[in-house]
């Protein structure tokens, strides 16, 4: 699987990254997404292919992804701290409908410990 990470930035660099392994795989409600965790991050492709957004970006390590009912957030655990608490990422512009193609996202903790 080849995946591209993009960022919001005014430059934008294409990396290409081969996955080949992966964990905590989720598909989202409308079908058209999947979470994952690589490397302790949490990323989102198309089922389509060709594109793929890094979620997070952390020090520490992020676990067993989903998506909540609505597909408008991420939900995951992540170990911060030294202690796991749940954290939930929403895609904040209501026109952007894909966390893959989403511009701005709000990270906030549901459960911390």
């Amino acid at each position: 699987v080849n995946v591209r990470i993009s960022a919001d930035a005014r430059r934008n660099d294409e990396q290409l990254v081969r996955v080949n392994s992966g964990s905590g795989i989720a598909v989202s409600p409308n079908g058209k997404e999947i979470a994952f965790i690589f490397r302790g991050e949490v990323f989102v492709s198309s089922v389509e292919g060709g594109i793929t957004k890094r979620i997070t970006n952390t020090p520490v390590q992020e676990n067993s992804v989903g998506f909540s009912p609505d597909g408008k957030s991420i939900i995951y655990a992540s170990e911060r701290n030294n202690k796991w608490s749940i954290h939930e990422t929403r895609m904040v512009r209501a026109d952007e409908l894909y966390f893959y193609a989403s511009t701005l996202l709000k990270e906030n903790a549901l459960i911390e410990n």
